[in-house]
């Protein structure tokens, strides 16, 4: 699944050359995180396909972290060493301890749908994605909005400060085929985002573009 979507990264990128650079996201199960073998793994792929490093992310999950604190921190710090990005997947449901995001080497934190639902209904939403946002732009930390479906959600998300989303709102998870096209008409779909940043971007799994 790496190695197939960052082919494919590369092939989006090189019909396009002029335009901004696409980056893939790839879930990594906390098994995956565990083994010791996975930056040789990595760095196959990257060698192989030949994509640039830093438009690959790779997505883990809070609990992946603290099973096995050390080996993690081992892995996460070659990986970041190549030039990848590393993000943790919905944040916010997970270990209550934020320990982890001082001793990882973290570029994004992705909000957990769960709290972007409930913007602009829910008072505790606003405030919880707010939270989170200053606590990232503190450490230096990019966040991403996950489940973005309305346009209510996005114009609180953009009120808040969170400089990326992703969700239906922008696109329902896509073929490869789809994804081309959307991208070959990438200054027309941008158009409608508003000034909330955008990063073309898709997950491995679904395809789904992230903005």
């Amino acid at each position: 699944v790496l190695e197939e979507s960052c082919r494919q990264t590369v092939e989006w990128h090189n019909a396009q050359p002029d335009a901004p650079p696409i980056g893939v996201s790839v879930n990594l199960s906390a098994r995956q995180v565990a083994q010791r073998d996975l930056p040789g793994v990595v760095a196959e792929v990257l060698s192989t396909t030949g994509i640039d490093p830093a438009s690959l992310s790779l997505e883990i999950t809070e609990s992946a972290l603290v099973e096995d604190s050390e080996g993690p921190v081992e892995t996460l710090t070659q990986l970041k060493a190549m030039g990848v990005r590393l993000v943790i997947d919905d944040f916010g449901t997970g270990y209550s301890s934020l320990s982890y995001l001082q001793r990882f080497p973290l570029d994004t934190l992705k909000i957990d749908r769960s709290f972007v639902g409930g913007l602009g209904a829910q008072q505790e939403s606003s405030a919880i994605v707010n939270a989170i946002v200053a606590m990232a732009g503190a450490l230096s930390i990019d966040v991403t909005a996950e489940g973005v479906e309305t346009e209510v959600q996005l114009s609180e998300l953009q009120r808040l400060g969170c400089a990326y989303g992703q969700g239906y709102y922008f696109a329902a998870a896509l073929p490869g085929a789809a994804v081309s096209k959307m991208l070959s008409q990438r200054y027309l779909w941008q158009d409608r985002l508003g000034p909330l940043a955008r990063r073309g971007q898709a997950t491995a799994t679904q395809s789904s573009p992230q903005h």
